[in-house]
């Protein structure tokens, strides 16, 4: 099948190759990395782990996701050295531990408070404000800490990764970057992103060599501006074709008390919103590879760049495949997602130079002692 075709509608035309001005990737890259993990083992492995996490009533699911990194990190090789992962399920759990007695169990209880000491109704909305504003806080800093603990325990002829900086301001900078994405009707998306993103690159180390982020947001508002267009048009579509049909059955003598026999109407003839979904997921892949092509072009590292060149219709192939497996397993597939996933960085993930490895020495920063507890309570911290 033909990685290249185009979705047209009048005058404007999307190609799922990906391509606009521009967007040609740097000639003359080699893979970033090489992965040939056969698909048997890993299956064995998922049926396992997903068997003894339902008999231990998903305490296993530490240990699993400890199995599975360093069997995929093994067969993850980087300049023909195989990565090696040193975390263990025991510092995930720790960490899990640590998260639920200072974090989980106490917003549980600051949750309920409000209601405990009988607080008017304005006071509980308030309150629940500060909480969800607090979740959203905590939500960075889950990020933040989980990409330290894998850098910190993935490790390349010796040498470790790490991750400076705080996970507080971190955290901050996630919560307070959504007032302009709200005040702006989401326009401020694309610069929230690359702007996250710089943040995590640019506190990035391999061994004692930084990783630094040059980049911005100003290449994505051309897609960004057709994807939120497609959108809006879609939100007012299903809003007027819900009134046509209350309408239309309201002219039928139809209760339009009863929300079941309302809903049952829509779904019967729900064809032209699901034709709806299906082009802002298009358009949606159609933005993301630009911003994903941003993202990665603007990374140096050691005198070198880097490139991811996916068409729209490859990263749909892979992220759709990849939700479905995820949610129809309620995430115990999600190891054969992970392996997907590996297999598109290592297709279409380049660098560009030479870079002398033997000059990298060995990271000085000390590594988190427990493992991503924030991040396992909050389901965040990446595709990892």
């Amino acid at each position: 099948m033909s990685d290249t075709w185009e979705l047209r509608s009048g005058n404007v035309a999307i190609r799922m190759d990906g391509g606009v001005d521009g967007d040609a990737p740097p000639e003359g890259g080699q893979p970033l990395i090489d992965f040939r993990a056969p698909l048997g083992p890993l299956l064995r492995l998922t049926l396992i782990n997903a068997l003894l996490i339902v008999i231990t009533l998903t305490v296993y699911r530490f240990w699993a996701k400890t199995k599975v990194r360093r069997h995929l990190w093994a067969h993850t090789q980087v300049g023909g050295t195989p990565l090696e992962y040193t975390g263990t399920g025991l510092e995930l759990f720790v960490g899990f531990l640590i998260a639920l007695v200072v974090v989980l169990i106490p917003f549980g209880v600051f949750s309920a408070l409000p209601v405990l000491l009988g607080a008017s109704e304005g006071a509980q909305r308030a309150w629940q404000l500060c909480i969800y504003l607090a979740l959203i806080f905590l939500t960075g800093v889950a990020i933040h800490r989980a990409r330290r603990y894998r850098l910190t325990r993935t490790r390349w002829r010796g040498i470790r990764g790490n991750l400076t900086g705080s996970s507080a301001r971190y955290g901050w900078f996630y919560l307070w970057s959504l007032w302009p994405v709200g005040l702006t009707a989401s326009w401020m998306t694309p610069w929230r992103n690359v702007r996250l993103w710089q943040k995590l690159v640019g506190e990035t180390w391999i061994g004692d060599r930084p990783l630094r982020f040059f980049g911005s947001s100003a290449g994505l508002y051309g897609r960004f501006a057709l994807l939120w267009i497609t959108l809006a048009v879609l939100y007012g579509g299903f809003v007027g074709y819900i009134v046509f049909l209350v309408q239309r059955m309201a002219s039928a003598g139809t209760d339009l008390s009863d929300a079941e026999t309302i809903g049952r109407a829509v779904l019967a003839q729900s064809s032209p919103l699901l034709l709806g979904l299906i082009v802002v997921l298009i358009v949606y892949c159609w933005y993301k590879v630009k911003e994903l092509r941003r993202l990665v072009d603007g990374i140096r590292f050691a005198g070198v760049r880097f490139s991811c060149a996916p068409s729209a219709w490859q990263l749909l192939r892979l992220a759709v495949p990849n939700t479905l497996l995820i949610l129809l397993t309620v995430g115990l597939a999600t190891p054969i997602a992970q392996w997907r996933y590996l297999h598109f960085v290592a297709r279409h993930a380049q660098l560009h130079g030479t870079i002398d490895w033997a000059a990298i020495a060995q990271s000085s920063a000390a590594a988190p002692t427990s493992g991503e507890g924030l991040a396992d309570a909050f389901d965040v911290g990446g595709a990892f």
